[in-house]
């Protein structure tokens, strides 16, 4: 086989595992499922990075591999599953991450019309990510940021000591929780994997740049564009922090 078929193949599995996450939590014990091979004792099962925005929960939000042999591939995986769905994913020690605040307040939709709901502490949701979308009830409007947020049905000031899920959780408009809650600046930080010099003309090389290009321009494209546009329109200002 050669490199260039080699590559498309790991890309094809890269990518179709990706894209199947949610479908079956079934697994073979010790079975990587990048390269198909089993590694006694030493394979063990990752969350994909933002996988609870799309509603994705363990185990249908993991990959079994080995970290000595597949680390790398799982750093793809990532890219891939955050261009696929444009998230920058809020768990800060992924290769991705955002560092809008954890806890805020927010405001309640009032079941009264034209009353203002009532404000009440709320947190983002733990592996889940802020996404680039449009609106569901106005999809004739531009893209905007969504950022999951969470909170108690009965207003609590104590949720930084809920260790579980809470009652609630809902998608809102970033730039409206931003504006609540008087935030004007944080960043989107991104680290890239890091090819070895002896790694360059590697089939595992041409992979990685693959994913890292892809995923320089889904940035140039559709991130800077979006960030460009809350500082000019909105006044937050996002920061790109490259790691």
């Amino acid at each position: 086989m050669s490199q260039q078929e080699q590559k498309s193949k790991l890309i094809e599995r890269i990518n179709g595992l990706v894209e199947n996450l949610g479908s079956s939590s079934w697994k073979i014990i010790d079975l990587d499922q990048f390269d198909g091979k089993i590694y006694r004792e030493k394979v063990y099962c990752q969350q994909i990075e933002g996988g609870k925005y799309l509603g994705l929960y363990y185990p249908y939000d993991d990959i079994s591999f080995n970290p000595e042999m597949n680390q790398w591939m799982m750093d793809c995986a990532n890219m891939w599953f955050r261009q696929i769905n444009n998230i920058i994913p809020s768990i800060k020690s992924g290769s991705c991450f955002h560092t809008f605040p954890k806890y805020f307040n927010i405001q309640r939709t009032s079941k009264i019309e034209g009353e203002i709901g009532k404000i009440q502490p709320g947190r983002l949701m733990t592996n889940s990510a802020i996404c680039i979308r449009k609106s569901n009830s106005k999809p004739e409007l531009p893209e905007q940021l969504y950022v999951s947020i969470e909170f108690q049905d009965t207003p609590t000031d104590d949720i930084k000591q809920i260790e579980r899920d809470l009652d609630s959780a809902k998608s809102v408009p970033l730039i409206d929780l931003a504006k609540l809650n008087n935030i004007t600046e944080f960043d989107f930080c991104f680290k890239f994997p890091k090819i070895l010099e002896s790694e360059l003309n590697s089939g595992k090389s041409k992979v990685l740049n693959h994913y890292i290009n892809q995923q320089n321009n889904w940035i140039k494209n559709t991130i800077q564009p979006l960030v460009d546009d809350v500082l000019k329109n909105h006044n937050l200002k996002i920061n790109m922090i490259y790691l």
